[in-house]
């Protein structure tokens, strides 16, 4: 088993938060498996997300399955192949990502 969470990195006051926006428990860790999840969670929403400048990057811990599912689901969301606890630390990862807060 496996909970999958999805969050969104949220700029205010020149404050970058992250914060969760949904969860959903896995029994297996299958590129379909992620796929089918995204969708769903895509499907849900009343209407495509509108975010200023879009949605540009995932961010996640290495995981074939995670990666080949975000390019098949979200074509043209550029992956970012980092924990997210060591971008944390990382000050200039979040401006050479494009992470940054403005």
């Amino acid at each position: 088993m496996q909970l999958f969470s999805v969050h969104a990195f949220v700029c205010k006051d020149r404050q970058l938060k992250q914060v969760p926006l949904a969860f959903a428990v896995m029994s297996r860790r299958r590129r379909k498996d992620y796929k089918r999840v995204l969708k769903a969670l895509l499907a849900a929403l009343p209407q495509q997300p509108r975010v200023r400048g879009g949605l540009r990057a995932v961010v996640s811990d290495f995981e074939a399955a995670i990666w080949s599912a975000v390019r098949a689901v979200l074509p043209g969301v550029a992956p970012i192949e980092a924990v997210l606890s060591t971008l944390a630390q990382c000050a200039g990862c979040w401006s050479t990502s494009g992470l940054h807060c403005r």
